[in-house]
């Protein structure tokens, strides 16, 4: 087990820089960075640890590990909404902190297929502002338009 966390780990690592370097807006790519980055690390292994540590069967630790990627992952889905939307008092990280960063996150990936789709000129916005130095005016937009384009609309263009 402990080689399987090592080996994890150093793909997990992998594949969210590859990610991030690519500049991936892909909505699966984000899912496949939740599932087996977040959501492995956060829930599914430390389950396991445990239900082997218990000394747990073979069927209740797979029961562990299947309930732990699901809470993993929406575990981090919730993290990416904090990240954009998520006041700093209550995260206690920057406002809008995951976009100046330039991660392209579940909704920031969402928002850009459908921006595209919609108003390439607001895709155009967002790619333009993630991953720079944010204005609080500039975040106020690129959240409008994140939250627009999912009621059929967008901002920003």
């Amino acid at each position: 087990m402990w080689a399987e966390l090592r080996t994890e780990g150093l793909c997990r690592q992998l594949l969210d820089l590859t990610a991030e370097a690519a500049g991936a807006e892909d909505i699966e790519t984000a899912l496949r960075v939740n599932r087996y980055k977040t959501a492995s690390y956060t829930v599914e292994r430390p389950l396991h640890i445990g239900a082997a540590t218990a000394d747990a069967d073979a069927g209740l630790v797979a029961a562990c590990r299947a309930f732990g990627v699901d809470v993993g992952i929406a575990f981090q889905l919730r993290d990416d909404l904090l990240g954009v939307f998520g006041a700093p008092e209550e995260t206690g990280k920057p406002s809008g902190d995951d976009l100046a960063q330039g991660k392209h996150t579940v909704p920031v990936t969402a928002a850009l297929q459908y921006a595209e789709d919609q108003d390439p000129g607001a895709a155009e916005y967002l790619r333009a502002r993630i991953g720079t130095r944010i204005s609080d005016e500039d975040l106020s937009t690129m959240r409008a338009v994140i939250t627009d384009v999912g009621r059929g609309g967008a901002r920003g263009s």
